[in-house]
């Protein structure tokens, strides 16, 4: 899932890879906990989404875990 993410970013398709990013970052939260390696990839991936999109107001708030 996080690899089809990088997929659709790299093709341009940022909503839909920012959406995938974000459910990827959900369920690593869930499973793997906030302090995991895995998790962390995926703040990164999500906070790349964002700021690749101007979208630096949701970056902190995206990138801080629990």
């Amino acid at each position: 899932m996080n690899n089809l993410a990088c997929s659709l970013a790299h093709r341009g398709q940022w909503p839909e890879a920012e959406r995938m990013r974000r459910e990827v970052l959900a369920l690593r939260l869930e499973v793997l906990g906030g302090r995991h390696p895995d998790t962390f990839m995926a703040i990164k991936n999500l906070a790349y989404s964002l700021a690749d999109r101007g979208q630096w107001r949701s970056l902190e708030g995206a990138i801080q875990t629990p």
